[in-house]
């Protein structure tokens, strides 16, 4: 099997793959802030509206009503984002087909609702749940102590340990990241394949290659930096470059790029 390629290498396929395709996997990216941005202005507007009403027909603290509805905004939020995951599978189509050199089409960014969507949201579910219950220790110190010391909970030894297990958590939710990230890439390309499937295949294909993503992943931030420098317009060239890298990566972890292996011929006599 051929030697895996570097991240220099993966970036300068992705490089000339874009040339001619910015623009179709952009637009799509567009697409999908457009939507979630009036989305969440709805949603902002509601929320904002709630609350001002319940303000002036209430006085000392926030009303019981308004802490329902920052429950139900809350969730609503949840439901946007899973929504947003199942958009986003569109981009990692395109991207397949801009790294593997076929025609992309803007209605690709609707793949996964035309493809069992509940595929993809069980797969968010777990990997959200299982971040979630890393997270729990650190959690439940800081709703514990933070209430019941005050201030003084910064100078206490509760607060040292909360910062020992949020660290904790957050290298596990790296870990489950890395490990079941290509989970998505693998749906895209066989939506019949179950969600578990796609997860147990991340797992393995990641056995070795966890690192090489993360540096990878680490590379980036440069570039995401210049996102936020940009007030996110950069996103529209940082975004589809970083996929179709990523693109590259699962390619070469399925030896796409390797070269055909040699026929020996004295196979046909034996």
């Amino acid at each position: 099997m051929n030697q895996k390629k570097s991240s220099a290498e993966l970036k300068s396929l992705a490089k000339e793959q874009l040339l001619g395709n910015y623009s179709s996997i952009s637009s799509g990216l567009l697409i999908i802030l457009s939507i979630f941005f009036v989305i969440f202005m709805i949603i902002f507007g509601v929320m904002s509206t709630t609350l001002m009403t319940a303000t002036l027909i209430t006085s000392g603290g926030m009303p019981a009503s308004s802490t329902f509805t920052m429950i139900i905004y809350f969730l609503v939020l949840f439901i946007v984002m899973i929504l947003f995951y199942t958009m986003e599978i569109g981009l990692v189509v395109m991207a397949l087909k801009i790294s593997r050199g076929e025609k992309t089409d803007l209605k690709d960014i609707f793949f996964c609702f035309i493809h069992h969507p509940d595929k993809v949201i069980i797969i968010y579910l777990i990997t959200f749940f299982m971040s979630l219950f890393a997270s729990a220790p650190a959690i439940i110190v800081d709703l514990i102590y933070a209430s019941k010391l005050g201030t003084g909970y910064y100078a206490s030894p509760y607060f040292l340990l909360y910062c020992v297990l949020y660290i904790f958590s957050q290298v596990i939710t790296v870990m489950i990241s890395l490990t079941f990230g290509l989970s998505y890439f693998f749906y895209a390309d066989d939506p019949l394949l179950s969600s578990i499937e796609c997860m147990r295949l991340s797992r393995t294909s990641m056995n070795g290659n966890k690192g090489r993503l993360f540096y990878i992943s680490l590379s980036f931030i440069g570039w995401y930096l210049l996102i936020f420098l940009s007030c996110g317009i950069a996103s529209f060239w940082v975004l589809p470059y970083a996929l179709t890298v990523i693109a590259n990566f699962y390619r070469d972890i399925l030896g796409e790029f390797d070269a055909p292996a040699m026929i020996d011929i004295n196979e046909d006599f034996k």
